[in-house]
């Protein structure tokens, strides 16, 4: 492999790796206006914040590690628990996200600890993804589930190659979430959303 590019040991739903390609634009796209109100509350990541590399485990079992800096865009890591109510509603929201903005940004799903049923859930979710390749890291230690202040889902990372918190929107991108209405990830990241699933 040339030009020093380095493999990233996640799991990828396709397959693909994901590799450094050197020296790239670290900064946030024209599509994104300036972030919105940021949250400095405990519990809530504040923008420009550092933030660890993801260590845990694939849905194979095995020892992963995400590292922002070895992306070639910046980062956006959605925290989510399997088959949670607003995850679950929430998952077109997402979907489309992913599909729209894959030439912009990087994507790993991140479930904190694994409750048996992550593997369904990647499975079904991830056919509305397309071929886009996201990373996924479970199992993660307590340590980095205090450091990053996980504990509400979903929540959306958006993480640069210096590997900072750009900005975090919590809760499902409905208009009765915290600070993650539709309005505003629509703005951030120049999409548009086709709302929550139907309440079931």
């Amino acid at each position: 492999m040339s030009n020093g590019a380095r493999i990233i040991g996640v799991w990828l739903i396709s397959g693909a790796v994901l590799l450094d390609a050197g020296p790239a634009n670290t900064g946030v796209t024209a599509a994104q206006s300036a972030p919105p109100a940021t949250f400095s509350k405990p519990g809530f990541l504040a923008d420009g914040q550092p933030v660890p590399v993801l260590s845990g485990y694939g849905l194979d079992g095995k020892p992963v590690s995400f590292d922002y800096r070895a992306q070639a865009k910046p980062t956006v890591v959605y925290v989510i628990s399997p088959f949670s109510y607003f995850v679950v509603r929430n998952e077109d929201n997402f979907a489309t996200l992913v599909r729209e903005t894959l030439a912009r940004y990087a994507f790993v799903v991140l479930c904190p600890a694994d409750n048996g049923r992550l593997k369904e859930y990647i499975t079904k979710a991830s056919t509305k993804w397309g071929k886009t390749p996201v990373a996924v890291v479970a199992d993660v230690s307590p340590e980095l589930r205090e450091e990053m202040k996980l504990g509400m889902y979903p929540r959306t990372l958006v993480i640069s190659r210096e590997s900072r918190v750009v900005h975090a929107f919590e809760g499902a991108y409905d208009k009765d979430s915290l600070n993650a209405q539709p309005a505003e990830i629509e703005r951030f990241f120049g999409v548009k959303l086709p709302g929550l699933l139907p309440d079931r």
